[in-house]
């Protein structure tokens, strides 16, 4: 059990999520109600400790700074952002103010590849930075060791203390910004701490899909170029696709390993395949139904400018999980061209417009979007773009029946093999796209994500 001291930051319940989402039992705390007289007393049958983000200074929360001197040698204790000042404050060390505030900035750092910590990330590592306080020195306490650094600054980002179980972190593991998260926090906490054990494990990755089985799947876009006389493949979103697929496990129950394994587990499968297949774009499935595991890749077929809807009365099986019951889709699917047609899921008792087959729908009115709220599945796609719009341009999930379909101007789709695609008409509603500025808006924001994402991973192809 880990005792998670919360100094009531807006970034607390992610941690906690993200702990709980490695497998350990995790009890939360607020810092302002703990007792002083009774400090000892949290600790009894705690594992561990772990001291939260939050604004302001470590000194205003003498609370944790007296938990601190309580715990330290007896159990692990992690601290993330504030958490990290909380320890050198505690230590006598002062933390003071930064030149710049760094406010969900993502930034290189150098690290030690020899602390437990980082123990297979590889160097530089990329992280999110939230904080405005810091070390002012560059040295730590006797025992302490320091293991990042700020790529430029060189001003220590963080340390552990193996003897004590130390580990600090001035940045966020639980953030997108930070794609390693997850496996730092299980590489530190992995000393001492035992996880549930309720995980099953992946036996090896076969070809093929696992269709109808009790599981999920993901899709990556794969890319094949030539780099002088050498091919480079780029697989996109790896991290944020893993934990999807291990959100959606979990929701049905079939929770293999940490997610960071599971990841490895099928890039590995996908860099093995990819040897075999020829440069152009590739669609990637990953499919999971423990404790068995499958890879396909299929060629990306190429969309045409405009395409058309084709309404199919369908509600997905366990809509909100992108689940393994897939097959009859897939074979309506078959029935037509996707290079000019998608397929759009239509409530088949209510007659509420829902989702293309392998991807979402955005609806355009008045200058806004929407997506469609019932028995919906938001992809991953739809989720990163969203995060990129601005707070003017917001997606509002609303219930869109198909009679009202005549009073949008515009309806995209969004996938990981559709890209931003317009649908030119749905001749089944008598419906036809009017021009709108938004619908290029969309397609560059999402060219944009594409290009500055640093969720990929590059390698040669021998």
């Amino acid at each position: 059990m880990i005792l998670f001291i919360d100094h009531r930051d807006s970034f607390s319940w992610n941690l906690i999520a993200q702990l709980r989402g490695l497998g350990y039992e995790v009890e939360v705390r607020q810092s302002i109600a703990l007792k002083t007289d009774s400090i000892a007393n949290y600790l009894q049958n705690k594992q561990a400790l772990f001291f939260s983000p939050g604004p302001g200074h470590p000194r205003d929360y003498p609370n944790s700074l007296a938990l601190y001197h309580a715990a330290k040698g007896k159990i692990p204790i992690v601290g993330v952002c504030l958490g990290f000042q909380m320890m050198f404050e505690a230590e006598g060390i002062r933390i003071g103010r930064l030149p710049e505030i760094l406010h969900g900035v993502q930034t290189p750092i150098r690290i030690d590849l020899k602390a437990l910590a980082y123990n297979g990330i590889q160097n530089p590592l990329r992280v999110g930075r939230y904080h405005s306080l810091g070390l002012p020195i560059t040295k730590v306490p006797e025992g302490w060791k320091a293991t990042g650094w700020d790529a430029k600054t060189d001003r220590i980002l963080s340390f552990e203390n193996q003897a004590l179980q130390l580990f600090g972190f001035q940045y966020h593991p639980d953030s997108f910004l930070t794609p390693d998260g997850d496996r730092i926090l299980a590489n530190a906490l992995s000393i001492s701490l035992p996880r549930t054990p309720n995980r099953q494990h992946v036996s090896k990755i076969t070809k093929g899909n696992l269709w109808e089985q009790h599981g999920a799947f993901t899709t990556l876009r794969l890319s094949i170029r030539r780099l002088g006389a050498f091919p480079l493949a780029t697989l996109w979103f790896p991290n944020a696709h893993a934990n999807r697929l291990h959100r959606d496990l979990s929701a049905l129950g079939a929770a293999p390993e940490l997610p960071f394994i599971l990841k490895n587990r099928f890039v590995g499968a996908t860099k093995l395949q990819a040897h075999s297949l020829t440069q152009g774009e590739w669609l990637v499935r990953w499919s999971c139904a423990p404790p068995y595991a499958a890879v396909e890749a299929r060629p990306l077929a190429a969309c045409n400018p405009s395409i058309n809807g084709k309404c199919l009365n369908y509600l997905r099986r366990l809509p909100h999980q992108k689940n393994l019951y897939y097959s009859e889709l897939l074979n309506q699917l078959q029935q037509i061209d996707r290079r000019s047609n998608e397929l759009l899921l239509v409530h088949p008792n209510l007659q509420l417009m829902l989702e293309g087959v392998t991807c979402n729908l955005i609806f355009i009115r008045d200058g806004q979007f929407f997506t469609p709220s019932n028995q919906c599945l938001p992809g991953l796609t739809l989720q990163l773009l969203e995060s990129y719009l601005p707070p003017s341009l917001t997606l509002t999930k609303i219930t869109i029946p198909t009679k009202t379909i005549h009073q949008y101007d515009a309806i995209v789709t969004c996938g990981t093999g559709r890209g931003i695609t317009p649908i030119h008409a749905i001749p089944e509603l008598n419906w036809q796209q009017r021009k709108t500025p938004l619908v290029d808006y969309l397609k560059k924001t999402y060219q944009s994500l594409i290009k500055t994402t640093y969720d990929r991973i590059e390698f040669p192809i021998d």
